[in-house]
């Protein structure tokens, strides 16, 4: 490909005044690649002030890495994945600065805009021809130099002035709340997004987890009718995990998926002793089990209620993430319908095939 015109880059100056100064330097150019900085889990978003907030995309980490005229797209492991991702490569090669390093994940986006991880492993698997998205959330070398010390804030700038080459739709800058974070997060958790990512405002970039970057999953959580369970593995007493579904609108039992997590040893004994009461020889569902999903399944008549939480659903309807948080005595089985206010828009209405 051909190198573009080389052009003045606005924020070259105030590299070398920061260089002036020791707060950054030049990069070490044998060492390219970086260990990521990763979030840690929490259940709530920060309450104090020095945050910012963005939404958490579902897709691959990636660092793209441009020396000159070669440039390689990393994932998290240390893989190149520079070949499976050819439109977003292309587009880095365009931007306009010899030497970088971004942080960032590729994604697909469906049609409400929002990243689907079930359409990009799909794209990835089939081999079929898709528009990936690069949405970069930060930049960690720029013109040789490391910019890791920085304040986060102080890299978001550079970023957005480095966005402005960015040449075509295929790379997205990851757009930053700095106010309102609760607006923000319930804005997040109602358009069905994985989340939010908390970010300390003034804190360096540093590899591996710690608590300046922090992620808070917008879940779910609905009742869901248990119709059957799976033969337990390792230690595991009981069952390995519960077959889920509800009614859709007229009245037929549809399956949802399968939950094996959240279990105590009460929850085991007790599940476990009624779904050996009330075995059911065939299939209560009106949509089918794929071939994978039938194996060592024992199927129940639908009479305990759960409450499930979950962070998503699957392009064949199935839910993802879901923990078991309980039974639920005050619900009726026949109670159990279609969760309609947050099911994937992707899922067909009747739920059938």
């Amino acid at each position: 490909m051909k190198k573009s015109t080389s052009k003045p880059h606005p924020w070259l100056s105030g590299l070398k005044a920061l260089a002036a100064r020791r707060i950054i330097r030049h990069a070490n150019t044998r060492k390219a690649e970086i260990a990521l900085q990763l979030a840690t889990l929490a259940e709530t978003m920060p309450r104090t002030e020095g945050w910012i907030f963005e939404a958490k995309y579902d897709g691959y980490r990636i660092l793209a890495i441009k020396r000159g005229t070669v440039l390689k797209l990393i994932s998290r492991n240390g893989l190149d994945w520079t070949h499976r991702f050819a439109n977003v490569a292309e587009a880095l090669l365009q931007v306009d600065s010899e030497d970088f390093i971004l942080d960032g994940e590729i994604v697909i986006f469906d049609r409400r805009g929002k990243s689907s991880f079930a359409e990009l492993q799909k794209a990835l698997s089939t081999g079929v021809s898709r528009r990936f998205t690069y949405v970069v959330f930060d930049v960690l070398r720029l013109e040789r130099y490391d910019l890791r010390p920085l304040p986060l804030l102080a890299r978001k700038r550079l970023l957005e002035s480095l966005s402005s080459q960015f040449p075509t739709e295929d790379l997205n800058l990851s757009p930053v709340v700095e106010k309102n974070p609760k607006t923000f997060f319930a804005r997040i958790k109602k358009r069905g997004l994985e989340g939010v990512i908390a970010k300390r405002a003034q804190s360096p970039y540093r590899s591996g987890r710690s608590e300046d970057w922090l992620k808070i999953k917008a879940s779910f959580e609905e009742e869901f009718l248990i119709a059957g369970y799976t033969e337990p593995e390792g230690s595991r007493a009981g069952f390995g995990a519960l077959l889920l579904a509800y009614h859709d609108d007229k009245g037929q039992l549809i399956y949802s998926g399968r939950v094996g997590t959240g279990f105590d040893e009460s929850d085991l004994k007790q599940i476990y002793k009624w779904l050996r009461r009330h075995p059911r020889k065939s299939s209560p569902f009106a949509n089918k089990l794929h071939p994978l999903e039938r194996r060592g399944v024992h199927f129940v008549k639908a009479g305990l209620v759960a409450q499930i939480r979950y962070a998503n659903w699957t392009t064949d309807a199935r839910l993802r993430q879901a923990v078991f948080l309980g039974l639920r005595e005050d619900k009726l089985t026949g109670q159990v319908k279609r969760p309609a206010a947050n099911i994937s828009p992707h899922v067909p209405r009747n739920m059938e095939r």
